[in-house]
């Protein structure tokens, strides 16, 4: 298994496009990947053992039938690619996986662990296509990513991953958002409200 690290700055993530474009890969972040790495495989989280975003995968179709969730971009074009980006699932950084920030930060930071299927094992993958029959079939909804996800039933041995990409992505916070003209601002603020104590008195 080769394992390649990445960073990037402002937006720049969008060449592991180039990389991802035509794979199969499970997504997650570098915390996570450090337990698959220790468990030698990732498993599905059926039974809720890790950590569940519950506006995303509380219900969702793969976890709740005890698969593991992929993202399929095989046979997608460039448009198709935007429009997944755009409309279901910013998997170049979801804002989920976006790291705590701490006080003084002035940009905001993703550590995420993108493991490629070896094209071995495609044959092992549950297609979107042939899934749909089962969605909303109990009276739970059920949640989706159309014509881009597919699935593998219970568990992914770390064997059948041939590369991991370890990528970090920093994002410099906007202006107006920035903590270091916010602390001029301050000092600013602070300057003149001396001085106009000093006046006073």
């Amino acid at each position: 298994m080769e394992i390649i690290e990445k960073e990037y700055l402002d937006g720049n993530q969008h060449e592991m496009l180039s990389v991802l474009k035509g794979a199969v890969f499970h997504l997650t972040t570098q915390a996570s990947y450090k337990s698959i790495l220790k468990d030698g495989m990732i498993y599905n989280n059926k039974d809720g053992r890790f950590d569940i975003k519950k506006s995303l995968s509380q219900n969702s179709f793969g976890r709740l039938a005890g698969y593991v969730c992929l993202f399929d971009l095989r046979d997608k074009d460039d448009d198709a690619i935007e429009d997944i980006l755009n409309k279901k699932y910013p998997f170049l950084g979801p804002p989920w996986f976006r790291q705590p920030k701490q006080p003084c930060d002035d940009y905001d930071e993703w550590n995420l662990a993108y493991l490629i299927l070896s094209p071995k094992y495609y044959e092992k993958l549950i297609p979107y296509e042939k899934s749909i029959k089962y969605f909303n079939v109990s009276d739970v909804w059920q949640q989706v990513i159309p014509h881009a996800e597919t699935w593998i039933s219970d568990h992914i041995p770390l064997e059948w991953i041939s590369i991991v990409y370890l990528v970090r992505i920093r994002e410099r916070l906007p202006a107006y958002g920035n903590v270091t003209l916010i602390r001029e601002i301050i000092e600013a603020n602070r300057r003149t409200l001396t001085n106009s104590s000093k006046m006073i008195r």
